[in-house]
C-alpha cells in the first residue's frame, strides 16, 4: 500500500485532530526518506487495519513521533519460521531493507489449465490481478515476499485453488530462476512447500506453536499453501541479485512420493522481478590460524542472514584406507577438509551454533588456494551483537550439540 493510501484511510476510518494528522503525516514523510520512497504494501482485514490506525494516531499524538514497533510486511510464514524471526527481528531485515514485498512486474498471464485428475479448473481461464497473482488451470500464485542480500535471495509465493488429497506432498514439475538477459548467470537454488514444520532451538521438529510435529500440513489455517525459494548467488556479481531483474517460472503441478513426481496439472505461472535487498553486511579482515588443520581465516562477512568466509586453505590430497564390497582393502583419494564454519558468538557469552542453511563451498578460483564457503542462516542475526566466529573442531561425544571444546573459536572486532 502506498504512503498516500495510508494517510488516505487514516482519514476515512479514524476522526483524527488536525495537529494529530499533521504530526501523523511529518512521521511518514520520514519514513518515506529513511525507507529511500520504497514502495510498501500491506495485506490485512480492514478490522485489524482500523486498529492500527487509531494506535498509530495515539502514537502520533502522545510522543509527536511515529515509533514503529510491529513489522509493516504481513510476512511469510514459513519465512517466519524458518528463519526463526521475533518481531524485533523482522523490523531489522525491514529497517534495513533485506525484506519486501514481492512486486510483480509481468503483464502476462498464465500458460495452460489442462488436468490429468480431478484438481483445479480446465478452463484454461487464466489472469493476472491487481496484488502481481497469475492464476492458471484455477490454480492463483501470488507472490508475498523477498529477502535479499548480497549471496543469498528467499522469495515466498501463496498457492491457492489447488486441492491436495490428504497424506500427500505437493510439488511442481519444474521451477527456474533466471536474471533476465544472463541466461549464463551461476545461480543455484532449493525449492520447497512449507510444511508447518521448523526446528526449534533444541532441534526438536515443532509447528508454529511450537508443540511437536506428528506429521507434515501443506494446508494451513487460512486454506493456502507457501512455496518458498532459496537461491544462492554467491557466484553472481559483488551484490548477488539486488537491484537484478529476475524471471521465475512454475511449470506444472502435482505431487511427489519418494522422489517420484506425479503430474496433475499442466500449466505455466510466470512473474519478472526487480528485487530489492541490502548488501550491506560486516566485513573482517582476519589472520586467524585454526589450531593444526593447516587453515587461516583472512576474510569474513557476516549479514543478518548470511555468512561468507574465506581461508587461506592450499589444496591437498590425501589417502583413505578402506574395505571393497567384497571385503578387500581398497585405497581411495580425498582432499583434506578444513574447519566448517558453524555459527557465532553473541555479546551476551550465547553461542549460537549449527545455524548455516545450505550454500556453496569450495575452491572457486584455479589458484586452488584459497577456500570459500558461503551459507545462509536459519536465524537472523544483529551483526553488531556478534563478537565471535565458530569453526568445528570436533564432533560432539554423546547426543549433546557442540561445546566450546569441540569448537575454534575466532574472536572478532
Amino acid at each position: 500500500m502506498r504512503e498516500k493510501d495510508i494517510m488516505e484511510k487514516m482519514q476515512s476510518e479514524v476522526i483524527i485532530p488536525d495537529v494529530v494528522q499533521e504530526r501523523a503525516e511529518l512521521a511518514f514523510e520520514k519514513i518515506r526518506t529513511k525507507e529511500g520512497k520504497r514502495v510498501v504494501k500491506m495485506r490485512s482485514r480492514k478490522r485489524r487495519w482500523k486498529t492500527m490506525w487509531i494506535a498509530v494516531a495515539a502514537a502520533v499524538f502522545a510522543l509527536g513521533t511515529l515509533t514503529v514497533c510491529a513489522a509493516y510486511l504481513r510476512w511469510s510464514k514459513g519465512l517466519e519460521a524458518g528463519l526463526h524471526a521475533t518481531d524485533e527481528q523482522k523490523q531489522l531485515l525491514e529497517e534495513g531493507q533485506y525484506a519486501a514485498p514481492l512486486d510483480n512486474e509481468n503483464s502476462g498471464n498464465g500458460e495452460g489449465g489442462s488436468n490429468s485428475g480431478d484438481s483445479g479448473n480446465s478452463s484454461g481461464i487464466n489472469n493476472r490481478d491487481g496484488r502481481g497473482s497469475v492464476t492458471a488451470g484455477g490454480v492463483t500464485i501470488t507472490p508475498q515476499q523477498s529477502i535479499v542480500d548480497r549471496r543469498f535471495a528467499w522469495l515466498s509465493f501463496q498457492v491457492e485453488g489447488y486441492e491436495l488429497e490428504e497424506g500427500k506432498e505437493p510439488c511442481f514439475q519444474d521451477v527456474t530462476v533466471e536474471v533476465e538477459g544472463d541466461k549464463e548467470a551461476i545461480l543455484s537454488q532449493g525449492s520447497y512447500f512449507y510444511d508447518g514444520i521448523h526446528r526449534d532451538e533444541d532441534g526438536r521438529a515443532v509447528y508454529e506453536d511450537g508443540s511437536p510435529a506428528e506429521g507434515e500440513i501443506f494446508v494451513n489455517a487460512d486454506g493456502y499453501m507457501e512455496y518458498i525459494i532459496m537461491v544462492d548467488a554467491t557466484q553472481y556479481g559483488e551484490n548477488g541479485l539486488i537491484g537484478q531483474n529476475v524471471h521465475v517460472e512454475f511449470t506444472g503441478l502435482g505431487t511427489v512420493y519418494k522422489a517420484e513426481y506425479f503430474p496433475d496439472l499442466e500449466a505455466v505461472w510466470a512473474f519478472d522481478f526487480t528485487l530489492k535487498g541490502s548488501d550491506e553486511v560486516r566485513a573482517l579482515s582476519l589472520s586467524e590460524p585454526l589450531g593444526d588443520s593447516g587453515a587461516t581465516v583472512i576474510y569474513a562477512e557476516i549479514s543478518p542472514v548470511s555468512i561468507y568466509v574465506n581461508y587461506d586453505f592450499p589444496m591437498q590430497e590425501e589417502e583413505i584406507e578402506g574395505i571393497g564390497e567384497n571385503g578387500e582393502p581398497i585405497t581411495s583419494t580425498t582432499f583434506v577438509e578444513v574447519p566448517p564454519v558453524v555459527g557465532v558468538r553473541l555479546k551476551n557469552g550465547t553461542l549460537l551454533s549449527y545455524i548455516t542453511n545450505g550454500g556453496v563451498e569450495g575452491y572457486l578460483d584455479e589458484s586452488h588456494e584459497i577456500y570459500t564457503e558461503s551459507y545462509a542462516l536459519d536465524r537472523i542475526l544483529d551483526t553488531d551483537q556478534v563478537d565471535a566466529l565458530l569453526f568445528k573442531k570436533n564432533s560432539p561425544s554423546g547426543e549433546g550439540g557442540l561445546t566450546e571444546d569441540d569448537l575454534y573459536i575466532v574472536p572478532i572486532q
